[in-house]
């Protein structure tokens, strides 16, 4: 990637912020906006907007704690006949994960940190590789025993960054093994393999992020803002993003 796209990446991060994030909101509820009550990772004020039970702690917005962001109504959905690009905002999606729960994307925006983006399917060898890599379990994606030709020794911050939370990756699967479509079973078994606690793992069922992106080449991760805005636009390999995310990680 070029240092000018680097630059303008880098700006964009930066410059967009304009998700009023959660302690933004009105204060008339009367709860304490940072009070956890049950201690369930959930403030008060954030399962009440929910509907669960800020006194219960087996009553949680996600059973994998993934975060909440009672302000993603107000991000505008483009739709899925929008076209992506550097900029763009990503299509509001719902999808089962591993846990066999609803998860809405847009509740991973307002965090302060990017979001990477990782489509892959069960049937490809390098996704399963660069998941079992972000797990822990190889010390880098490897074929055959040797690290993949596209890998580069600067990528290893990239899992460091995902278990230091300065960056949230989301796998979405889209096709099963036999090429179909995913589904949950898809995302329990991927979970199984790859445990990431940290990692959410999305079923895309009706393959949508397939005919958005439209990756040539997978695992195919792009990097977004935390407004859901993309800061790279790849429709094959991972590089763009990794080269992004250790440039992120070297300001």
């Amino acid at each position: 990637m070029s240092k000018p796209l680097i630059a303008l990446y880098s700006a964009l991060y930066t410059c967009v912020s304009c998700i009023p994030k959660a302690d933004d909101r009105p204060k008339d509820s009367g709860l304490n906006p940072y009070l956890d009550s049950d201690g369930d990772g959930y403030t008060d004020l954030d399962e009440v907007d929910a509907g669960t039970d800020p006194n219960d702690a087996s009553s949680v917005i996600y059973i994998g704690g993934w975060p909440y962001n009672a302000n993603k109504d107000q991000i505008e959905d483009p739709g899925w006949d929008s076209e992506p690009s550097i900029g763009a905002t990503l299509p509001h999606f719902i999808g089962i994960d591993q846990f066999g729960e609803q998860v809405d994307l847009y509740d991973f925006a307002g965090q302060g940190v990017p979001i990477a983006l990782d489509l892959s399917t069960v049937w490809c060898s390098p996704c399963n590789a660069v998941a079992e890599w972000l797990d822990g379990q190889t010390e880098l994606p490897l074929q055959d025993d040797e690290p993949y030709i596209w890998w580069d020794d600067d990528y290893s911050v990239v899992r460091d960054m995902v278990d230091n939370q300065e960056v949230i990756w989301i796998t979405v699967l889209y096709e099963d093994n036999d090429g179909e479509n995913a589904t949950v079973t898809e995302a329990e078994e991927w979970y199984a393999a790859y445990p990431h606690e940290l990692i959410p793992v999305i079923a895309d069922e009706e393959k949508l992020f397939h005919s958005w992106i439209k990756p040539t080449g997978i695992p195919n991760v792009n990097i977004l803002d935390e407004d859901m805005k993309l800061l790279t636009h790849s429709t094959r390999g991972l590089e763009d993003a990794f080269i992004l995310l250790v440039e992120m990680n070297g300001r």
